[in-house]
């Protein structure tokens, strides 16, 4: 396997939310408690809105030592993987250990181990670190899924891992569970409230409608975020579908809003919408 190949698409930078985002007092809530557990896993589809949540919540919060690896196609390999991990948290080392050219000269399966134990031991841990992993579901390599596991078992208590995925991860979970050091945010919590559906359309958005439609769009998109902007883009276009008593999740609208919406989009849009495909 080449692990040479030049690590350019990955991206270390927090996303930075929308302007007017949404604030989501319950799942903030959750979240303040974040110092108190090891992994925190926010599961949920394309366009549910997983990586708003996090960004405005650190943005909200003013958390500081806050690092944020969006992962690509090419993180599901170990050596790539732990490439882009030492090279994001590489400034939290003491004293500038080069992590870095260690790794790039040790790409060697068998000392692995030993190099994310002396990473972990290199660790400037005086303040709490948040270190967010997105697009996790990505990670399904068993000798990647073992390293990553070894590395959870042996994060000092300062360091706090946020895996962002579409998919339950492969990672050993339970010791962490009966611990009660692992907070699960799943798709059901992470749909939006009536409420929150209405502030994103009207103060996010700023789709200016009637009252009966702006509540036969909440129905419509069931709490899904991403259906809530392509519904509002659609609208913007005149091609906003008979409401009836239809939902997003229905097999027909699903493909009348991927073929008749969301294929027109621009690039832009598509992002802001906070997919890269329509999800089945």
């Amino acid at each position: 396997m080449d692990y040479t190949q030049p690590f350019i698409s990955v991206k270390h930078k927090m996303p930075v939310p929308r302007k007017h985002y949404i604030i989501r007092d319950h799942l903030f809530g959750q979240l303040e408690h974040l110092a108190d557990y090891k992994v925190t896993i926010v599961k949920a589809g394309a366009g549910c809105g997983k990586t708003t949540l996090l960004s405005s919540f650190a943005i909200e919060r003013g958390i500081k030592k806050l690092k944020w690896i969006t992962l690509d196609e090419h993180a599901d390999q170990a050596f790539v993987f732990w490439n882009y991990l030492v090279n994001s948290l590489s400034e939290l080392m003491d004293e500038q250990t080069d992590c870095q050219n260690l790794l790039d000269s040790n790409m060697q399966k068998e000392i692995l181990f030993q190099m994310i134990s002396y990473f972990l031991s290199r660790l400037n841990t005086e303040e709490e670190i948040v270190l967010v992993l997105d697009e996790f579901q990505i990670v399904s390599d068993a000798f990647l899924v073992s390293t990553i596991d070894y590395f959870i078992e042996n994060m000092p208590d300062q360091l706090h891992l946020v895996l962002l995925t579409r998919e339950m991860p492969p990672i050993y979970l339970g010791q962490l569970a009966i611990e009660n050091r692992l907070l699960l945010i799943e798709e059901d919590d992470i749909r939006l409230t009536e409420k929150e559906s209405r502030d994103f359309l009207v103060q996010t958005l700023k789709l200016k409608k009637d009252e009966n439609e702006i509540s036969a769009m909440i129905q419509l998109s069931e709490g899904w975020i991403g259906g809530l902007q392509l519904l509002a883009i659609s609208e913007k276009h005149g091609n906003l579908p008979s409401m009836g008593s239809m939902k997003l999740s229905d097999r027909v609208l699903n493909d009348y809003i991927t073929k008749e919406i969301f294929g027109y989009l621009s690039e832009d849009e598509q992002y802001l919408s906070g997919l890269s495909i329509y999800p089945g």
